[in-house]
Parts: C-alpha cells; sequence; structure tokens
C-alpha cells in the first residue's frame, strides 16, 4: 500500500511538473519495492527530462519537497 501511495503522489507531482520532489516519492517506492516496474519507467522519464534540457537532477536524499497545495474556491 505504502508504495502505491508514493507512485500515486510521485504521479500527481509529475503532473505538477515537480520533478525534483517526485524523483524523491519514485525513489522510496523503489526502496520498498525494487522492481516497481510503474516507479521506475518514472524515475528514468524525469531523468531522461533533466538530461534533455542539460541540467543535472537532484541526487538521491538532496529532493525537495513538494510544494504546498493552495487549493483556490
Amino acid at each position: 500500500a505504502l508504495v502505491e501511495a508514493y507512485n500515486k503522489r510521485g504521479l500527481a507531482l509529475t503532473d505538477a511538473r515537480q520533478y525534483a520532489s517526485a524523483l524523491g516519492d519514485y525513489r522510496k517506492a523503489l526502496k520498498l519495492e525494487p522492481n516497481n516496474a510503474e516507479a521506475k519507467k518514472w524515475l528514468d522519464q524525469i531523468v531522461g527530462i533533466y538530461e534533455s534540457i542539460n541540467r543535472e537532477y537532484p541526487k538521491e536524499g538532496e529532493e525537495p519537497p513538494p510544494l504546498p497545495f493552495d487549493k483556490k474556491t
């Protein structure tokens, strides 16, 4: 269940273009379940995004926390 939660939040962060924070969640999912295909796929895609713009991606443990969610009504 925890792996699924990390993957879901990682996807939400990816959709919000908070790639650095999403990396942290995918990495946490992979620590718990090293063969998790979904987390591996998204981690690889985010690393590819960073590489395509010639930027260094955050190292493990250096990922920022997600930005606060501000629901506008």
